[in-house]
């Protein structure tokens, strides 16, 4: 009784020892090694049937999206293991196979290859001329390259050959023939505003390529960094009390905000206090115009003067430098032309004249009739400003 009490105790005591998930408790090689491998097949097992369920799950169009953007993003950053597990993963693909292989040959130089990829890429694109703009900015970095590596012969070649036949841009082919001109390889970048042979400028290049291809086949170049940033930017746009000058403007990159929680200026960032008082104006200022650049501010008043101001951009003071005088009906509107040298300035609606100023050199005046509607850009696209009134100093 006692023997079989024992038998059935050890017999126990070797179960237990089996289910145990380390083997903690054997004393017997055996049974510390079959303890173990039970749990790891059947956890094995288990993570198997976890990613096949999670392939089988269905992914949304804006989800897949998503996958693609954040794959993009990590394999911009060098962490390619990843974006394979990613993509794997998640069962969807970065992009098309036919890209990829074109992206690798573009970034190699291999030109002949990249070229040959073109045709597969043919049967994916929306439109066909595209193939013919891809396939002649290959050929113009082939051709700058050799150029570059004082393969003059070779270059020619590629001029003739293969960028001529393509009837595509005679002017550019007449520039980049120009090159061969060129006396070492400095001058040539210089003339022809390239970084020169090597990983920069066929980055550039490629990134232009990306254009021309559908998102589905390849996404365009930075594509999650650009979808940041214009949110950022909408958000400022809608901050009631943002300050520019606080985060560096919306040229100040995303590492200037934070992309876990939405933008939000507090009224106490708000510039709240009296900081000059203008006085010049002797009647109510209707209207108020900076520079394109910022160093100037224009104010128009009821007094019919145009205030012309140098902004100083340290101290962001105010001092008076021009006064333009002579508007009968007084000042509604100014704007500046791009390039800030002409200002322009319209009276109330019963006013038919527009007045248009150099502001660094000449006074003049135009008549416009009330029912001509012009805006800026086209008085200055038709040099309207060379109307050649009597001209007065200021």
């Amino acid at each position: 009784m006692q023997a079989n009490g024992a038998a059935q105790n050890r017999e126990s005591d070797v179960s237990c020892r089996n289910g145990a998930p380390n083997g903690e408790s054997s004393s017997s090689g055996v049974a510390h090694s079959n303890g173990p491998l039970p749990a790891v097949n059947n956890g094995g097992a288990a993570s198997e049937g976890a990613a096949g369920a999670r392939k089988k799950k269905h992914l949304s169009q804006s989800e897949e999206d998503v996958i693609r953007l954040i794959g993009q993003h990590l394999h911009d950053l060098g962490l390619n293991q990843t974006v394979d597990l990613l993509m794997k993963e998640s069962g969807c693909r970065l992009e098309h196979a036919s890209a990829t292989k074109f992206r690798n040959h573009v970034l190699d130089g291999e030109w002949d290859k990249a070229d040959s990829d073109l045709n597969e890429l043919k049967a994916l694109m929306h439109s066909p001329s595209a193939v013919v703009r891809m396939k002649f900015l290959l050929l113009q970095q082939k051709y700058l390259e050799f150029l570059e590596d004082g393969k003059v012969l070779e270059a020619l070649q590629v001029l003739r050959s293969e960028l001529t036949p393509l009837k595509f841009n005679t002017e550019r082919i007449h520039i980049l023939s120009g090159y061969l001109m060129c006396s070492h390889a400095e001058d040539l970048r210089a003339k022809a505003e390239w970084e020169g042979k090597g990983l920069a400028s066929r980055s550039k290049l490629l990134d232009r390529l990306q254009t021309y291809l559908p998102p589905s086949v390849m996404l365009p170049p930075r594509r999650l960094h650009t979808l940041l940033k214009q949110a950022v930017e909408l958000q400022r746009e809608h901050c009631l009390y943002h300050n520019t000058k606080l985060d560096g403007g919306l040229d100040g990159g995303l590492d200037s905000v934070s992309l876990l929680l939405d933008h939000s200026c507090s009224r106490k960032q708000f510039p709240c206090y009296t900081q000059q008082i203008l006085t010049e104006h002797c009647n109510e200022v209707w209207f108020c115009k900076f520079s394109n650049n910022g160093t100037k501010l224009a104010t128009g008043s009821k007094d019919t003067t145009v205030i012309v101001w140098q902004v100083n951009m340290e101290t962001q003071q105010l001092k008076q430098i021009r006064t333009l005088e002579g508007h009968a009906y007084g000042v509604s509107y100014l704007t500046w032309s791009p390039d800030d040298t002409y200002l322009i300035a319209c009276g109330p609606d019963d006013c038919s004249e527009l007045w248009l100023w150099n502001v660094q050199v000449h006074f003049s005046t135009l008549s416009v009739s009330p029912d001509f509607h012009f805006n800026l850009s086209d008085l200055l696209k038709y040099n309207l400003c060379l109307y050649n009134p009597p001209v007065q100093k200021l």
